[in-house]
Parts: structure tokens; sequence; C-alpha cells
């Protein structure tokens, strides 16, 4: 549920909750420690949840932050498909995701550039 999927989830809950809750006469004191107690819960799960990530993926990849706390990168040298003199697309070489290299990359060594509404439109030529 990431991304914000929680909502779809805690939303429906939240409503009929603060519907039932409404019809209820509660102390202003006991209202202020219910909410700083599922605050500091909802933090703390948050906190360690996310120390939880980072540990698995320091083993799993066999990462020393403390060594090297930037990600590197080799430069990778990419070749221009396409230069318009405006626009320009690259494409890496073949044992390299773009990712690593220029943007926009491509690996379609065959592609065409229209405007359309002042968009840059890049597809495959098949032909």
């Amino acid at each position: 549920m990431r991304y914000g999927g929680y909502v779809l989830v805690a939303l429906p809950f939240l409503i009929f909750t603060s519907y039932k809750l409404q019809k209820l006469e509660i102390e202003t004191d006991k209202i202020k420690l219910i909410t700083s107690i599922l605050l500091i819960i909802a933090i703390v799960t948050y906190i360690g949840r996310n120390i939880s990530r980072l540990n698995k993926e320091v083993d799993f990849y066999k990462y020393n932050l403390l060594a090297s706390p930037f990600f590197y990168v080799e430069k990778v040298k990419t070749k221009k498909i396409f230069d318009d003199g405006t626009f320009k697309i690259y494409s890496p070489p073949n044992d390299v995701q773009c990712w690593a290299a220029k943007t926009p990359c491509s690996y379609y060594k065959k592609i065409k550039v229209k405007k359309i509404l002042n968009f840059n439109i890049v597809y495959r030529d098949d032909r």
C-alpha cells in the first residue's frame, strides 16, 4: 500500500469513528491524551519500520554507509540517436541501463520525433 494507498483503508475507518465519537460526550483532557498516545504510537511505528527497512537493505547490499555515503554511478559513454538542434535523445551501450545514461534515453535505435502542441513526441520507427 505504498504511495498513499493507506488513505483508502484509513478514510472509511476515520469517517465511521468520527461519526460515533460525535455522539459521545468526552472530556477535552481525555481527547488530548488519547490523541497524543495514538500520535506517539504512529510515529514510533513509522520510525521503527524505516529503521528495520534500512537495516535489511544494508545487510542485503553489503553497504557501508560511513565508508561511502554517496551513490556512485560510473560515467557512461552514450551515443546520440536523434538530434534536431533543440532536442537530443541518447542511447546507452548494450550492457548499461538507461538510469545510468544521459537523459532522455532510449534503448531503441530507430526512433522518430514529432512535435505536437509544443511537445516532443518520441515513438519507434518499426519500418
